[in-house]
């Protein structure tokens, strides 16, 4: 408990660092997501960028009209490195049919480990993303037609091999706009540490399921997100952005 308190303040020093001394760049963006058509989320995602950090904070809010079905109201915190978006610490406050819950892991890059806030230990290999830092890397990576990445990912210490192929670079006169086709693939060793977990975590991964990117490549900035496939399909578009351009 003593070692995990001491990352959550090394944790805490590295946000009050980004938030208060050494931003060079911020911008909050808006999307919609919209499932068989109809808008069902609201999402904000504001993106910090030090000299060394980023810190990224993320919020899903059901519209009122859902509440009745499936009220969701979370925020998502994630601090990763500038350079290669490797994740530092990352939490979350989640809000889902009436029932609260909080997580939290920090990332010790040292020793190679992870450690959760429910007192959970797990191995982080060398290299690997977590959900938050790996949707960062993809978006401000320089993407070429034709291009394929492979990353590694773990989600609250289940492991995932992600595949990523740049099927095409389109030019237009507002810029050039990426679509990157993501798929994950889960790998043997990883152990969810959570028995349950938000819909979100448990919506964007899964064995072979189908992600595209739609990334404005000049201000490395997503447009927009497609989840799944037809007719149950999740789309989440970019409707305003405030900051940096």
């Amino acid at each position: 408990m003593k070692l995990f308190m001491g990352r959550r303040l090394r944790l805490l020093w590295i946000g009050c660092t980004v938030v208060c001394c050494s931003v060079v760049q911020a911008q909050t963006n808006s999307y919609v997501a919209s499932w068989l058509g109809i808008p069902v989320v609201d999402v904000t995602a504001t993106v910090q960028v030090a000299d060394t950090v980023i810190h990224a904070i993320y919020t899903a809010k059901t519209r009122s009209w859902f509440d009745p079905i499936y009220p969701v109201d979370n925020r998502y915190d994630v601090t990763c490195t500038a350079d290669y978006c490797y994740p530092v610490g990352y939490s979350k406050q989640i809000i889902e049919k009436g029932n609260e819950s909080s997580f939290s892991a920090a990332y010790d890059f040292i020793a190679g480990l992870v450690e959760y806030s429910n007192g959970l230990q797990r191995i982080f290999p060398q290299g690997f993303h977590n959900l938050l830092s790996s949707l960062l890397w993809v978006e401000r990576h320089n993407w070429l037609g034709g291009e394929r990445q492979d990353i590694q990912v773990e989600i609250e210490g289940s492991l995932w091999h992600v595949s990523l192929y740049c099927r095409e670079i389109v030019e237009e006169a507002t810029g050039s706009t990426a679509e990157v086709e993501v798929v994950f693939e889960a790998l043997i060793g990883g152990e969810p540490v959570l028995s349950h977990t938000d819909i979100v975590t448990h919506r964007l991964p899964g064995f072979g399921r189908k992600m595209v990117f739609f990334i404005q490549l000049e201000h490395k900035l997503i447009d927009a997100i497609e989840v799944g496939r037809p007719p149950f399909r999740v789309r989440a578009t970019r409707v305003t952005s405030t900051g940096a351009d």
